[in-house]
């Protein structure tokens, strides 16, 4: 019995969330920080790289000066799966 039970909460562990719930976690804590609306369009997360597509050049520079502090957010938001890198 189990041995069934420990099967059944194997395939749990092997759960990932979506790629909509981690761009808008990453949203979330970019728009606490400057306090500026970012569309989700913008935003795409690819082998854990987090690709902003942001006109604002002001905007841009704000978020590169801040990268490791926004970083360590979304680590502390997600958990091991959140971006190691962010970039334009």
């Amino acid at each position: 019995m189990w041995r069934r039970a420990n099967i059944f909460l194997n395939r749990f562990k092997k759960i990932k969330p979506s790629q909509d719930f981690l761009k808008k976690e990453c949203l979330n804590v970019i728009e606490k920080f400057f306090g500026k609306e970012i569309d989700i369009n913008q935003i795409n997360i690819y082998e854990g790289v987090l690709y902003l597509k942001i006109a604002n050049p002001s905007l841009r520079n704000e978020i590169f000066l801040k990268k490791k502090e926004i970083l360590r957010a979304i680590k502390e938001n997600i958990g091991p799966l959140a971006p190691s890198d962010i970039k334009f």
